[in-house]
């Protein structure tokens, strides 16, 4: 019996589907845990994702699971589809399948929303690429501040200096400490907690400032941050002399040897760049008191105001150095409303929280 495609709202039994085939691929990821299944998958704003299932003989051998998330072009809401999680069971691989699995999916997203958009991973990008004949729009740029510069070395170098290593960690490590107490003097401060008002306000001037950008309802925000299982995240609100005038999302994660500390999200709207090194300077102090060695932010660099943000004292990395690269991919229907297809979103506003990669 040839190869069929299921499309059905996700639920608890598809979910099982999930982690089997999941199962086949990955060992003690993110990705095996229920929790977190569930929470990217049953839990979202928007409702369940969608499920594209490539089936034989009654089996799931194929998967990609679609999100939906509210965008604001030009000021105006619209429903962005996000195709994630897509994997074929190894002994099942082939160019029909993807091409079944990908075109399916496709449609799917496109009949459920006003744009679609995904990123890509090392083994789908040649795919994406050279089969589907997709170019992305943009690609995340990375940015780190280091904080224990032996062993932020020894990840990338795999050059292990031993107890000179440690010592200079210590005393590196006592740099960002220091700094981020100086940086106290602006009048910049990390705040857990916001009013609902100020949270409001802050993510409705981003909406106004940028003419592509993920709404970040408040709903959003809850769930997204929310996390699941080894998934954990720490949010806070910037203040500047008691008045909240942005937010910053951070995530530890262990790659290739480094213990990172990731900026997922960061939200200061209007002209206050110059604040963001108060910001940073900061967020490493808080990185180093719990032992990561760098602090980390991908960001769309064809974004002037990600591009102002991420400048000193973060130091711009290499896209060849990059553990994964992270292009942008957004369809647009040939029948979508003007002001989307004029949209420019070459320019809009990603990072990391935009993405399921993190």
């Amino acid at each position: 019996m040839p190869s069929t495609i299921s499309v059905a709202p996700a639920d608890s039994e598809r979910m099982r589907d999930f982690l089997a085939l999941a199962a086949t691929h990955y060992q003690g990821e993110p990705i095996n845990d229920e929790r977190v299944v569930r929470w990217r998958h049953l839990e979202a704003p928007n409702g369940p994702s969608t499920a594209v299932e490539l089936m034989d003989d009654g089996a799931s051998i194929g998967r990609m699971w679609i999100q939906i998330h509210d965008w604001s072009v030009g000021g105006r809401t619209v429903r962005a589809a996000n195709p994630i999680d897509f994997l074929i069971r190894e002994d099942h691989r082939s160019l029909t399948a993807f091409l079944s699995l990908f075109k399916s999916t496709m449609r799917e997203a496109a009949a459920r929303s006003d744009l679609v958009y995904h990123t890509s991973n090392p083994v789908t990008d040649d795919l994406y690429r050279k089969l589907a004949k997709l170019t992305p729009v943009a690609e995340l740029d990375g940015a780190l501040l280091p904080i224990r510069a032996a062993s932020l070395a020894r990840g990338s170098t795999s050059v292990d200096l031993g107890p000179l290593g440690r010592l200079l960690d210590a005393g590196s490590a006592l740099v960002p400490r220091a700094l981020g107490r100086l940086a106290r003097v602006s009048g910049l401060r990390l705040d857990p907690g916001a009013a609902p008002a100020e949270q409001a306000a802050v993510t409705s001037r981003l909406r106004r400032d940028e003419q592509v950008c993920s709404t970040r309802s408040e709903e959003w925000r809850k769930w997204r941050f929310n996390g699941a299982g080894s998934i954990t995240y720490e949010q806070f609100w910037i203040r500047r002399h008691g008045r909240v005038v942005g937010y910053v999302v951070t995530s530890d994660r262990d790659l290739e040897g480094v213990r990172g500390r990731f900026v997922v999200d960061l939200v200061l709207p209007g002209g206050r760049a110059r604040w963001a090194i108060a910001m940073w300077l900061q967020l490493a102090e808080r990185a180093a008191v719990a032992g990561r060695d760098a602090l980390f932010f991908f960001y769309n660099r064809s974004n002037p105001r990600l591009a102002a943000l991420a400048g000193l004292p973060l130091i711009t990395v290499n896209r060849s150095r990059l553990p994964q690269r992270v292009p942008v991919f957004v369809r647009v229907p040939k029948d979508a409303a003007p002001d989307i297809t004029a949209a420019d979103f070459a320019a809009g506003y990603y990072v990391l929280a935009d993405f399921d990669l993190l």
